[in-house]
């Protein structure tokens, strides 16, 4: 629960979603995403942070139950997400791992989908790499599921600026993108 009286009991039911912000997915174009994802976590305005890796090595839709950080830091930094500037603003925060091997985060688990209902969310805010490929089709499952789905335009990019642009077309036209 918000422990300040600015807080508003709002903020606890919206979870910010990290896609794929992976070493394996970066590049001079992707890297610029880097501060303003970590300045939306800093800003705390989410009651949940769900960190997506990518794996072709994993099962699809892995959901780890959310824990306290600090148990779960150390293993982040040893594991392939190793963006130390988002690693260093998830600390202290409530942060679920997937590890999903499908675009989706999603993917044809509902494991993600209950956790997220059970916290209380309604509300979901989309960040990440290649936003033509798991970016979208993460929010397009999010709204099929229910949830207020928006895609913070800031925080993505793909390798290609091209399908980028394209895919904010897509996402603005489906009022997706903010």
């Amino acid at each position: 629960m918000p422990t300040n009286r600015r807080s508003s009991t709002r903020q606890w039911r919206r979870a910010l979603l990290i896609v794929d912000v992976i070493p394996k997915f970066l590049t001079p174009v992707t890297h610029r995403v880097i501060p303003h994802i970590a300045s939306l976590i800093a800003k705390g305005r989410y009651g949940v942070y769900v960190l997506a890796e990518y794996s072709d090595r994993g099962p699809a839709g892995r959901a780890v139950p959310p824990t306290r950080w600090q148990r779960t830091y150390g293993d982040l930094h040893h594991s392939e997400f190793t963006v130390t500037q988002i690693a260093d603003a998830l600390r202290n925060r409530p942060v679920v791992r997937v590890v999903k091997s499908t675009r989706s985060l999603f993917g044809t688990d509902e494991r993600l989908t209950r956790l997220l209902r059970r916290r209380g969310i309604r509300e979901i805010h989309i960040v990440g790499i290649e936003t033509h490929d798991c970016v979208m089709a993460t929010a397009l499952d999010a709204f099929d599921r229910d949830f207020i789905t928006c895609v913070l335009s800031k925080g993505c990019a793909s390798k290609s600026p091209r399908l980028h642009r394209a895919a904010c077309t897509i996402l603005r036209k489906v009022l997706l993108l903010r």
